[in-house]
C-alpha cells in the first residue's frame, strides 16, 4: 500500500499544451456545406430582388412626377394617356395584392418588373 511519489520535473523553456482528445473542431459536414450554399444563393437572390426593386421605385417616382404634370396639362391627349396609365397600374396592383396574399413575393416582383418594362416601352415610344 505504499504509493511511490513521483518526482516533480522542472522544465525550462516553452511548454507544450497537453493534447486533449475530442477538442479538434469537426470538419464541416455535407449538410452544413449544402446549407451554406443555399444561404449564399438566397443572399444573391435577395440582392438581385433588392436592386430590381430599387430601380422600379426610382422609375415609379419619376413616372408619378410626370403623371402629376400630365394630369395638370390642358391637352386632352396627354390627360387620356395619364388615365390609361392609372388604369394599367390599378390592374397590376390588384393582381399583385392577390399574389401577395398567397405569399408569392418573388413572382410579384417579377410581374411588376415586366409590367413596368411594358409601361417604360410605351412611354419611350411616345417620346
Amino acid at each position: 500500500m505504499n504509493k511511490k511519489k513521483k518526482a516533480k520535473v522542472i522544465r525550462y523553456g516553452p511548454q507544450k499544451e497537453p493534447k486533449i482528445k475530442g477538442t479538434k473542431l469537426p470538419s464541416p459536414s455535407r449538410k452544413a456545406l449544402e446549407r451554406r450554399k443555399k444561404d449564399e444563393l438566397l443572399a444573391k437572390r435577395i440582392e438581385a430582388i433588392r436592386s430590381v426593386s430599387e430601380n422600379n421605385v426610382l422609375f415609379l417616382s419619376d413616372l408619378f412626377k410626370g403623371l402629376i404634370e400630365a394630369l395638370d396639362n390642358p391637352n386632352p391627349e396627354t390627360r387620356s394617356n395619364a388615365f390609361w396609365f392609372l388604369e394599367e397600374y390599378n390592374k397590376i396592383l390588384s393582381t399583385q395584392i392577390e399574389l401577395l396574399k398567397k405569399g408569392k413575393i418573388v413572382q410579384v416582383i417579377k410581374e411588376i418588373s415586366v409590367a413596368l418594362d411594358k409601361i417604360r416601352f410605351k412611354t419611350e415610344e411616345e417620346i
